[in-house]
């Protein structure tokens, strides 16, 4: 009110020009309201950015608001009366006595009911600036026999439920709230109990009022009469200065009889947004229906009741297949399409996953007994539509997955059938094959899925399910370019070979009707506007740099991997060991234009291919190349020296795998590999002697190669003054863990039985115990190389195995690792559905019953006790000096070796320059 009021003098040099003088002038700049609307909608400020920290803010401030308003002292019509007042008071104080009313234009005089609004609704915003969530309070304004304040509703998603508007102010002000903390109940870990202030998240953001009295707008050519025709339709009347003269009310203005306003209130609600509520209303009704339990357990007892009578019957042209309505075989087809439509249009997407342990088995069975079914199923998503759709667009992870699997299987029944001629084409250049029809439809949508999808996972995952069918198979792939068609796509605007692929399209099949899963014309539509921005942001967007990450793209180079092992090698003369299969087909020269690009690309790709599986490909892939290959081997060692060298432990991973798969590589070259490049491997570790867990990491890396490899082994004993320096260096390492309190300063008071969670100072304890022994493990190691009595460990598990191939049972342990808890933890097997595996999970011996869903090749995954710190492997008097020290971390809290006592601040503490001693660090970088 004091801003509409008051407003801003604007003068000097920030005068208003006026155009009519042509000069500036000292102006009166306000904000009022010229017309009041039935419905008043006001927006409260409760997010600002801040332009020192460049970042969003919720401003949680306490603001009441009534729940009837006056709106008068924010109208024009107010601040004009209000100065036309001021004006004749001052000019009676001047005049000394009654002067009458100031000559002037008359202001039309509005009701009292116009300006009076009553609360009706608000939306409360719960959250912060980046995230949160909107609920409403609304009155119901049509039962009006109902008293008004229990006419109110909370509309929380799908929820509705009565509201208490006494409780508004508490619900919707913001400002502070009092709570209460107690370290009994679990709340924290630093002890204690009382009372404190906070913010309250929950604030008002949108106020609804409704005038309680409607008023109408009289329809004429503009939103008043001008003067003049006021004048003339107004009666006339006696002229007479001295008298105080009423104001004429608002002709164009209409109030709503009050007979008519105790009714409850119609709205005309466009044509338009009606549809749109009865759809939306329609689909939420029919949503309630498809995937209720009662429906999904109906459907799946009608599907899959009965047994699956095999039908072998094949036909390159599934119309040709024209069974009698009355037969088995076409009883059993439609029943099986009706249980793959029922998958993939409801199971696939239902929230609980309740039906997906019966149905995919069913289907998967049923794909592998009928062979037409088979056909119908690839056939139906060989198109753009559905493999956007199912494999791109699907923002649900396990429905791709579950699609994915479910192609596998129908593939695993056609290849018999189609190996023949799978690389066979038709006079107008399709594939012969159902199988290489999908795949050319597929290689085919590689430039639209970069501007249509941020996860193609398991749209790479259907090529390595292709590749891995047969040889014959992957010689189809290698026939399509595909090595070089995915290397240009990853590469994408940085490509240095762009007119290779862009543009060549392959020939194949699509149905001329729709025969599953699509989005109706209607949501489809509405689906790609809303799109459309996203998208076009997308286009240019290199693939290199798109969100997904390698993850993404992990099956992309693990295909990669495996279609080059059937080629020759491109150096050298014979067979390579990393040749697979019989082809020994030759690869095509636009292919390794991409397979050997310049150095800065083959760093590119090293550093997408971070996962476990995506490495394995990669490595695969660049290791065929290098076979004998002196000058592609000199770019690799230099590009992962390099990368040593610059980078953060981070992203040494898949570097380090790339060069184990070097060293183990027996070729020609292992003078560049092992004698040169352990050399400077060496001085390396020495030059990241400041950065501990960079220098832990390529000490473990060292030990590991050392293990299994013999020459690596004598170069380490060789170089024994680098070797006692590694020692020494971890013994240091150790030490500044043995000197770190981590419990000083935080109570140790135990939580209460029962709870999830552990006390802050036993996770430090956890955590130092856990590096002392992981450290104490690497020296042992370390000693055993130098006195050359380290047995052979290549059977041992390593980190870069795959689990995918172990064979799960329910119930089985293994370990996994907890990021959360950032340690390996122990997990029980629950459930096992084809590629998934549902784990609960283990700590300090106590489930914690957090089930989980992850695929069987999970980076996360080992088998029992092979990632786990198992202390019973450790000597006695390792043992016996884990446990002192453990009774010192449990009685006292103190963390400090009386013959290694820092004094100047435990494990922060830097070393001095000239110190040879590495800086005492604790941070577990998880380096094993």
């Amino acid at each position: 009110r004091r801003v509409h009021g008051q407003g801003e003098m604007l003068e000097g040099d920030n005068a208003y020009f006026c155009n009519e003088c042509q000069k500036k002038v000292s102006t009166l700049k306000r904000v009022s309201i010229k017309k009041l609307p039935n419905h008043l909608i006001l927006v409260l400020k409760r997010f600002e950015f801040d332009f020192d920290t460049m970042q969003k803010n919720k401003i949680n401030d306490y603001c009441e608001f009534p729940s009837r308003l006056n709106m008068e002292p924010y109208t024009q019509n107010y601040l004009r009366k209000r100065e036309k007042a001021q004006a004749e008071a001052e000019a009676e104080e001047k005049a000394g006595g009654d002067i009458g009313k100031v000559n002037g234009e008359e202001e039309e005089e509005y009701p009292s009911e116009y300006y009076d609004y009553k609360l009706t609704g608000c939306v409360i915003h719960m959250g912060v600036a980046d995230s949160g969530h909107y609920y409403s309070f609304i009155q119901d304004r049509e039962n009006l026999d109902i008293a008004e304040d229990k006419r109110w509703y909370e509309f929380n998603d799908t929820i509705v439920t009565p509201f208490d508007i006494a409780t508004l102010g508490n619900e919707a002000f913001g400002g502070e709230e009092k709570w209460r903390y107690s370290h009994d109940e679990g709340r924290g870990f630093y002890g204690g109990a009382g009372t404190s202030f906070r913010e309250k998240i929950k604030n008002a953001y949108l106020l609804f009022y409704e005038r309680v009295v409607h008023f109408e707008e009289k329809q004429t050519t503009g939103a008043t009469k001008s003067g003049e025709e006021a004048k003339e339709s107004a009666p006339e009347e006696a002229p007479n200065q001295n008298s105080n003269s009423v104001a004429k009310p608002p002709q164009h203005l209409v109030r709503i009889d009050s007979s008519i306003a105790k009714e409850p209130v119609r709205y005309n609600i466009p044509e338009e947004f009606r549809r749109e509520i009865e759809h939306d209303n329609q689909r939420y009704h029919l949503s309630r229906i498809l995937f209720s339990r009662q429906y999904f357990q109906f459907m799946t007892d009608l599907i899959t009741t009965g047994d699956l009578i095999p039908n072998q019957d094949y036909a390159e042209d599934l119309s040709a297949l024209n069974y009698d309505i009355n037969s088995v075989q076409y009883l059993q087809l439609e029943k099986i399409k009706a249980g793959l439509m029922f998958l993939l249009t409801n199971v696939i997407r239902e929230k609980e996953r309740h039906s997906i342990f019966e149905m995919l088995p069913w289907v998967k069975t049923a794909l592998k007994t009928n062979v037409p079914a088979c056909i119908w199923l690839i056939n139906g998503l060989t198109s753009d539509l559905s493999i956007r759709e199912f494999l791109t667009e699907c923002p649900v992870g396990d429905m791709r997955r579950f699609v994915a699997g479910v192609i596998e299987a129908a593939f695993q029944t056609l290849l018999p059938y189609e190996l023949a001629f799978l690389n066979e084409e038709l006079p107008d250049g399709r594939p012969r094959a159902h199988m290489s029809n999908l795949m050319n439809a597929m290689l085919s949508n590689l430039a639209n899925i970069k501007t249509t999808s941020s996860d193609y996972l398991e749209f790479f995952k259907i090529f390595h399910y292709f590749a891995n069918l047969h040889e014959t198979a992957a010689a189809y792939l290698l026939r399509q370019r595909t090595v070089g068609r995915f290397l240009d796509f990853f590469y994408d605007n940085y490509s240095p070979y762009k007119d290779l692929f862009r543009g060549k399209k392959l020939e194949y099949y699509t149905p001329a009707e729709p025969l599953l899963g699509y989005l109706i014309e209607e949501k489809k539509s509405a689906f790609r506007t809303a799109l459309e921005k996203y998208l076009q942001m997308r286009r240019d967007k290199p693939a290199y740099e798109g969100s997904s990450g390698s993850d993404a793209r992990m099956f992309m180079w693990l295909t990669l991997g495996k279609i080059v092992g059937y080629c020759r090698p491109l150096k050298g003369t014979g067979r390579s060991p990393l040749q697979v299969g019989n082809l020994n087909v030759e690869l095509a020269r636009e292919d390794i234009y991409l397979l050997m690009p310049s150095a800065n690309y083959v760093t590119m790709a090293i550093e997408d291919a971070r996962s476990k599986i995506g490495s394995r490909g990669l490595t695969a892939m660049y290791s065929f190349v290098a076979w004998e290959n002196k000058d592609f081997t000199t770019v690799l060692m230099k590009e992962i020296m390099q990368s040593f060298k610059v980078k953060e432990h981070k992203v040494f991973k898949p570097f380090l795998r790339l060069y184990k798969k070097l060293i183990y590589l027996n070729d020609g070259l292992a003078n560049i590999k092992i004698n040169e490049g352990i050399a400077e491997f060496t001085k390396i570790i020495s030059a990241n002697s400041k950065y501990p867990d960079d220098c832990e990491a390529l000490i473990t890396f060292l030990i590991k190669v050392a293990t299994n490899n013999e020459r690596v082994r004598t170069l380490v004993q060789e170089n024994r003054e680098h070797t006692e320096w590694m020692i020494d260096w971890l013994t240091k390492k150790m030490a500044s863990y043995a000197q770190y309190n981590p419990t000083e300063g935080i109570s140790q008071t135990p939580i209460k039985k029962g709870t999830v969670g552990i006390p802050l100072h036993r996770m430090a304890q956890d955590t130092n115990r856990k590096a002392r022994h992981r450290l104490k493990k690497k020296i042992l190691l370390l000693e055993r190389i130098l006195d050359d009595v380290l047995e052979n460990e290549e059977n041992a598990w390593d980190s870069d195995d795959d689990m995918g191939k172990f064979d799960f049972h329910v119930g089985d342990k293994v370990d996994y690792y907890d990021s959360t808890m950032d340690t390996w933890v122990t997990a029980t097997v629950d459930q096992i559905l084809e590629e998934m595996i549902q784990v609960r999970f283990e700590h300090r011996g106590q489930e914690q019953s957090r089930g989980m869903w992850l695929s069987k090749d999970h980076e996360g995954l080992a088998p029992y006790k092979s990632r786990q710190e198992d202390e019973a492997n450790d000597t006695g008097e390792e043992q016996e000096a884990d446990q002192d020290q453990d009774q010192v971390d449990n009685q006292s809290g103190e963390m400090v070796d009386e013959d290694t006592e820092n004094e100047t601040g435990g494990p922060y503490h830097r070393a001095e320059e000239d110190d040879d001693s590495i800086e005492p660090y604790i941070q577990d970088g998880g380096n094993n």
